[in-house]
């Protein structure tokens, strides 16, 4: 491969930020529904509404550590964002994704040089890695923290490595003030310390290798090494019981590879979807592996694409953060064997044009891909694209509802309604919080330390005992009517407490489904619905309900509903 002049090599960078721009543009209408887009939409939206965030009772607050608390990095960003540019929290979110993305291809040029010395060829790992179906997926028209976190926990190895070899102390300063930015925007930092893992192993890997005389046998010493880590990394899988909980659960049931032995069927199924989510350059990294097993060892950095992949083995189960972390270092690799090809001059014009190929391919293959989740029925119902209807609807509630509180059938109506509207919606703890149904005295005398095991105890520090009261009130509404909230006894007494300040209620239905509960993790029969509709109780009572229907469209039917007050 020629050598590019710097105005060609700024010239090429700036086209592949276009193109980060281009595969972002929006071919759907309105933001893409996901949980926890809406979710940080909402979050945002209370940012600007109440001008800080209620959530933070504690400095752990900040950070999701602490009960009823999400990393506020993200929600405070699109807040700003919205509040300077005067744009709403949707768009701001679009703006957002873009300026994500642009800047992820930028920091990724800038590690690969690290590794591949030059630029034409880390023009090349920082194309593959941005195009990754994954990354463009999280970052298209989506308020997820996953797509900020990324960019800044690549950007964070990128100056450790530069720190490492400087020896300049501010670089140290910068990266801790990134890694406590990590840490603010999102709990999948805590997979920082696969990269400082992945460092650490890498040192060892070069001490070891060191020791060794001669190219064969330090060639036999890395593919030993790598060996041996590969089986750690097993071991440690199957002490935390990781193998059969996260990998086995994610990719050994349903899958596009179905064969007799379970654990081929698992790997088969596990290499697709990876494949799927960072890109045909995967394929491309298996070839750059053994150029580094043949290649002699000079440095931790020749070692460390391979090491971070070691140690990230047991969080393979976690592909959807996984394989986004990884995708720098999985192209890295792949343009390790292209360099290599191209300087022995052995068929080279076949190496370029597989790169060719996989150019092209690479292009198209996130479009196809953001196409099929977008076109992808979701669980309990729906698509990710989300239909005008909904924003006509919370038109209407949000002119004749005003800061009434609201309970919905389903989550996927509640989460888009409380970001368009000012309904308040009590099944929600961040919404109860923002309404000051929780306070901080409310929480200090409910809390304590989670029992949950790792690893997911690095996510959950403290449980709240009352975070599923609401919850499971709402939802024995629901499945069993009326009576639930309206006969005698000290069950019917609690269930009424959290709507005593909120008699008067609207119910909003998903009429999608008429008869259901749809909560984003189970479906179950609703009889309130059937009762709402006919507007008296079904447990033999036959009491007419102090209800009636407001509104109807193609999507909801929205009732105003009298509590009963105790």
């Amino acid at each position: 491969m020629g050598k590019f002049s710097r105005k060609t090599i700024l010239l090429l960078l700036l086209t592949l930020v276009l193109i980060t721009v281009i595969l972002r543009y929006p071919l759907i209408q309105h933001e893409r529904f996901q949980t926890d887009s809406y979710f940080i939409h909402y979050l945002a939206k209370s940012i600007g509404d109440e001008g800080f965030m209620r959530w933070t009772f504690h400095p752990l607050s900040y950070f999701g550590y602490y009960p009823v608390s999400y990393p506020s990095g993200m929600p405070v960003v699109l807040a700003e964002l919205s509040e300077l540019t005067g744009l709403s929290v949707e768009l701001s979110v679009l703006v957002a994704d873009v300026m994500f993305a642009g800047l992820f291809a930028l920091v990724v040029f800038c590690l690969s040089r690290e590794f591949l010395g030059r630029s034409e060829y880390a023009l090349l790992a920082a194309f593959f890695a941005s195009v990754g179906p994954r990354f463009v997926d999280t970052t298209y028209w989506n308020g997820s923290a996953r797509g900020l976190v990324v960019v800044l926990m690549i950007l964070l190895v990128l100056l450790a490595l530069r720190a490492s070899s400087t020896r300049q102390n501010r670089l140290y300063v910068l990266a801790g003030l990134i890694c406590f930015g990590c840490v603010s925007v999102h709990h999948m930092a805590v997979l920082i310390v696969l990269y400082g893992s992945g460092f650490v192993l890498a040192v060892i890997g070069l001490r070891y290798v060191r020791v060794m005389k001669g190219t064969r046998i330090r060639r036999l010493a890395i593919a030993s090494f790598v060996g041996v880590c590969t089986l750690v990394a097993l071991s440690v899988l199957t002490y935390f019981g990781m193998l059969a909980d996260t990998i086995s659960r994610a990719f050994g049931g349903q899958g596009f590879f179905s064969i007799e032995s379970a654990l081929l069927s698992t790997l088969l199924n596990m290499g697709l979807s990876y494949t799927h989510q960072i890109g045909f350059v995967l394929l491309l990294s298996i070839a750059g592996l053994f150029i580094v097993l043949r290649r002699p060892v000079s440095n931790v950095r020749a070692l460390f694409p391979i090491s971070v992949i070691l140690v990230s083995v047991p969080a393979f189960g976690s592909s959807l953060y996984v394989s986004m972390l990884l995708a720098p270092f999985v192209a890295i690799l792949g343009l390790m064997y292209v360099r290599e090809a191209l300087r022995n001059g052995r068929r080279k014009k076949l190496v370029l044009s597989i790169v060719g190929m996989l150019v092209v391919v690479s292009l198209v293959f996130p479009i196809w891909s953001s196409q099929r989740w977008n076109d992808f029925e979701l669980s309990p119902g729906g698509t990710v694209v989300v239909r005008n209807q909904i924003f006509n609807d919370a038109t209407y509630l949000r002119v004749n509802a005003y800061q009434r509180c609201a309970i919905s059938n389903a989550d996927a109506v509640m989460g888009q309604l409380q970001s368009f509207t000012d309904l308040y919606f009590p099944r929600s703890l961040f919404a109860q919080t923002a309404n000051g149904d929780i306070t901080a005295s409310e929480l200090q005398g409910n809390i304590t330390p989670s029992r949950i095991g790792f690893p997911w105890k690095t996510y959950v520090w403290f449980d709240y005992q009352k975070e599923y009261e609401t919850e499971n009130i709402i939802s024995g509404i629901m499945r069993h009517g009326w009576a639930f909230v309206n006969g005698s006894g000290a069950t019917v007494i609690k269930a009424s407490e959290p709507f005593s300040s909120h008699p008067k209620m609207f119910i909003v239905v998903d009429n999608n489904f008429p008869t259901q509960y749809a909560t984003s993790y189970s479906m179950s029969s609703a009889i309130f619905l059937t009762e709402l509709r006919n507007a008296q109780s079904s447990d033999g009572k036959n009491e007419s309900l102090p209800s009636y229907m407001v509104y109807q469209s193609e999507r909801i039917t929205t009732y105003v509903l009298e509590m009963p007050t105790r």
